[in-house]
């Protein structure tokens, strides 16, 4: 069984990473453990573009870009272990079938509405432990 861990982990638990993974593969960009590319950054040009439409129009391109590029890379694990709950999310939705993508509940650096959203989708879409 493969496992990907995909941190940071916030402040729980308290050991790093690689304790815990314990020779899995780790992606921690704080650490520089990459093993996912991003996806490409919105950069607005004109203020047509910084419109709400063309911003949601944007992130869906990027995202179906970033699940195409993905998803071979997802392909080599049996289990994702996420803390963050955007980035639990957005593997959910990009991984092969057959993967199971794990969220593991850490307290949010920012304790806001929008957190609160992503940690209840996270909760919904994710697989249990």
């Amino acid at each position: 069984m493969t496992t990907l861990f995909v941190g940071p982990a916030a402040d729980l638990p308290s050991l790093p990473l690689h304790a815990i993974a314990g020779g899995a593969d780790i992606h921690n960009p704080s650490t520089g453990d990459i093993v996912l590319p991003y996806p490409r950054a919105y950069n607005p040009r004109t203020k047509r573009d910084a419109a709400m439409t063309a911003f949601l129009r944007d992130r869906v391109r990027a995202f179906r870009e970033w699940k195409r590029e993905v998803r071979p890379i997802l392909k080599r694990y049996d289990t994702v272990v996420v803390w963050d709950p955007l980035v639990a999310v957005m593997i959910r939705l990009a991984r092969p079938r057959g993967v199971r993508v794990q969220w593991r509940h850490s307290p949010p650096v920012v304790d806001d509405a929008w957190n609160a959203v992503l940690a209840t989708l996270a909760r919904m879409l994710c697989d249990p432990r």
